[in-house]
C-alpha cells in the first residue's frame, strides 16, 4: 500500500494492435497499453487481472494475475508531551499502539543523543533535560511494508537543586546581616522567603537585613520557583 505496481505483457507487433485490460473479468477503461500501472497502489487495487491482446484480428487472452497490496502498518505513540520537575532517577516510557499490517512487527527508534531502539516500548531512564527533543519510530511488518515515520515531542524539565542558605555578618546588632541562597535562572524565577512561618516581602536570592536588631531574629526559610518547579 502506497508504493507503485505495474502490470505488464511483452509489446505485440502488427498494423493495428490493441489491448484490454480486465479485473474480475471487467474491462478497465483507458488500458490500451501493454502495461497496466497504480501510482500509487492501494488495498483498492487488489484483484485477478488479464489482458487481451488484439493484433490484426487474431485476439489471445493472457492467463490470470493475481495483484497482492497489502496495508501499511499504522503506527501512533502513546505518551510525550512535557515533563515537568523530575528527578534524574526517573523513567519515561515511550509505548506504541500498531494496527494494519501484518504481525509480527519490528520497530526503529531514533531520537536525540544518538538515542536508537528496537524495541516496541522503550524506556528512557535516568531522564534530564538533555533527553528533550523529538523522537521518531518507523514500523516493518512481516510482509515487509514500512510505516510512515510517526514522531513526537518530548519536553523535560528537571526538579530544582535543594537550596543552600548562607548567612554572612551574624555578629551585633546594628550590622548589615544577609541571608542568601544559590542564584537560579529560568524564564520565571520567584524566591518567597520567611521567618518563623511568616512571609517576608522579597522576590531575591539574596535578603538583606540592614541594620539587623534582635526582632530580626528567628529562623529563616526559603521556597523557589522556577517555570512551575519547586
Amino acid at each position: 500500500d502506497g508504493e507503485n505496481a505495474t502490470l505488464s505483457i511483452q509489446p505485440y507487433v502488427g498494423s493495428n494492435v490493441s489491448y484490454q485490460w480486465q479485473k474480475f473479468g471487467i474491462p478497465i477503461p483507458n488500458s490500451n497499453f501493454p502495461t497496466l500501472s497504480f501510482m500509487p497502489a492501494d488495498t483498492s487495487n487488489a484483484g485477478e487481472y488479464r489482458v487481451l491482446v488484439m493484433a490484426d484480428g487474431c485476439e489471445v487472452l493472457s492467463d490470470i494475475l493475481v495483484l497482492a497490496v497489502h496495508e501499511k502498518p499504522f503506527v501512533e505513540i502513546l505518551g510525550g508531551g512535557d515533563f515537568a520537575c523530575l528527578e534524574n532517577n526517573e523513567d519515561i516510557n515511550l509505548i506504541t499502539n500498531v494496527q494494519n499490517g501484518a504481525f509480527p512487527y519490528t520497530y526503529e527508534w531514533t531520537g536525540p543523543n544518538n538515542f536508537f531502539s528496537t524495541l516496541a516500548a522503550p524506556t528512557l531512564s535516568n531522564v534530564d533535560d538533555s533527553f528533550s527533543g523529538t523522537y521518531i519510530v518507523e514500523v516493518t511488518d512481516s510482509l515487509g511494508c514500512v510505516s510512515e515515520p510517526t514522531s513526537i515531542e518530548i519536553s523535560i524539565t528537571e526538579a530544582l537543586e535543594m537550596p543552600q542558605i548562607s548567612a554572612t555578618g551574624i555578629g551585633c546588632e546594628g550590622e548589615n546581616v544577609t541571608v542568601e541562597i544559590q542564584s537560579y535562572s529560568g524564564n520565571n524565577v520567584e524566591y518567597f522567603w520567611s521567618v518563623d512561618g511568616n512571609a517576608l516581602p522579597n522576590n531575591s536570592n539574596i535578603l538583606n537585613i540592614n541594620p539587623a536588631t534582635s526582632a530580626n531574629n528567628g529562623d529563616y526559610a526559603v521556597r523557589v520557583v522556577v517555570d512551575g518547579c519547586e
